[in-house]
């Protein structure tokens, strides 16, 4: 299943709010994780989750994307982002951010 936060308003408090709701009746593998970064909160919000087990995010190259319902959204976490923070939380990835420039 996938959560989709497409507008990118959502906080780490409400992220870790529906995960305590959700994580009881359902695996953290069966979950993944959809954040926009309107507010710049993506990356905070995807720290928030991995307490939780989760390991699968949604992301795009440049963070290109948006919402067409809402106005002014942005777009998706960048792929980069993501990975330069899986790298310095030494998590492992498969990917190598430098060597795919």
């Amino acid at each position: 299943m996938s959560l989709g936060e497409t507008i990118g308003v959502a906080t780490p408090n409400q992220v870790e709010a529906l995960l305590d709701e959700l994580i009881p009746t359902i695996r953290p593998n069966q979950l993944a994780m959809h954040f926009h970064d309107t507010y710049g909160m993506a990356i905070a919000n995807i720290v928030a989750s991995f307490p939780y087990g989760i390991t699968t995010f949604d992301s795009s190259v440049g963070g290109v994307g948006g919402c067409p319902y809402a106005k002014g959204a942005a777009g998706n976490v960048s792929t980069e982002d993501l990975l330069y923070l899986c790298e310095k939380m030494n998590i492992h990835t498969g990917m190598n951010r430098e060597k795919n420039r």
